[in-house]
């Protein structure tokens, strides 16, 4: 209890005895005049002159009373009106500085919008980077397995070829050995037939005839067979060539795949950093919040001890204490 509120029940307490005191006096009166009615005339005057001194001391009692209360109210009064200046001072400064520190809260949010509406704008732009990377490759593997399938007909193709020249081959040297089977069969019957020379002549001649017709078709067959086997192996070397420069080609974009795939993935992980950047910036935006509110409860506790210490009429600390509570520039990206 403060030493204004002792002064009120004081006040109260002195009222509360003059009303007593008029009470007193009022049944005083009632009494007096019923006594008139008895009493005689010189009763009457001794009771008159009694009550009138009665009178005089309780009403000097009262003034003195009054006296004590208007006293008590001058020194009453002062207290009053520091206690008025105190209290709105502090409603002041309260004042100030909840609208300081909704500013404040206005800004932060303001920026933790723009913080939020970045990184959506970020996740959105890495979604689209990562469809375009997705369909590039899928693109490029479709390419990818076209030229391979091509190449693997044009393999299918050499191969059958190939096959079919070994069977070639195969049947010319087959041919070769019927042809040499028929030269010795020819060279044994002239044996044999050696004998009959004499008799017959006509038969030799057929058979040297025979055997001139058989060596031109030994000379010219393997010459036209060689041709042949050339003409064919040009066309398998030329077909090799282009099958050589078919596979070049697909390395070539093959690599260069490669490459873009490589330059998709490094502008994922750029992404990705700018991210964690803009996750740690906000995590620092709410540690500021939280050691601003800190200081601002730090500033209000202050201010209400300085306060209770004006109602106690006891000297505060000579500390600078602020009334208004300011907040360090937010670094801007």
């Amino acid at each position: 209890m403060t030493m204004a509120d002792e002064e009120e029940n004081k006040v109260d307490s002195e009222d509360e005895e003059v009303t007593e005191v008029e009470g007193a006096e009022d049944i005083g009166e009632d009494n007096e005049g019923e006594t008139e009615e008895v009493d005689s005339p010189d009763a009457i005057e001794s009771d008159d002159a009694q009550s009138f001194d009665k009178y005089q001391e309780d009403l000097a009692d009262v003034l003195g009373y009054a006296k004590q209360i208007s006293g008590r109210l001058e020194v009453l009064v002062p207290s009053l009106l520091d206690t008025a200046d105190a209290t709105n001072s502090a409603a002041d400064v309260s004042r100030r500085a909840s609208l300081t520190l909704e500013k404040g809260l206005n800004q932060v949010q303001k920026r933790v919008q723009e913080l939020d509406e970045a990184s959506a704008k970020s996740n959105q732009l890495s979604g689209y980077i990562l469809i375009g990377a997705v369909t590039i490759l899928v693109l490029s593997v479709g390419v990818f397995g076209f030229m391979a399938q091509q190449l693997s007909s044009k393999t299918t193709q050499i191969d059958a070829m190939l096959v079919a020249l070994s069977k070639r081959v195969v049947n010319m040297n087959s041919a070769l050995s019927l042809f040499d089977e028929i030269n010795s069969t020819m060279n044994n019957l002239a044996i044999e037939q050696a004998s009959f020379s004499d008799a017959q002549m006509s038969l030799i001649e057929s058979v040297k005839n025979a055997e001139r017709l058989a060596g031109a078709i030994k000379s010219d067959v393997p010459e036209a067979a060689a041709r042949r086997v050339a003409t064919e192996t040009a066309k398998v070397v030329k077909d090799i060539k282009n099958l050589r420069n078919d596979v070049g080609r697909v390395n070539k974009s093959v690599s260069d795949l490669n490459k873009r795939v490589t330059t998709q993935a490094n502008s994922l992980k750029t992404m990705q950093g700018q991210v964690g950047n803009i996750k740690a910036l906000n995590a620092d935006v709410q540690s500021l919040i939280t050691l601003e509110r800190a200081k601002y409860l730090d500033v209000l506790r202050r201010q209400v001890a300085l306060e209770e210490s004006r109602e106690l009429g006891e000297e505060p600390d000579e500390e600078d204490v602020p009334s208004v509570v300011s907040y360090p520039p937010i670094p801007t990206q």
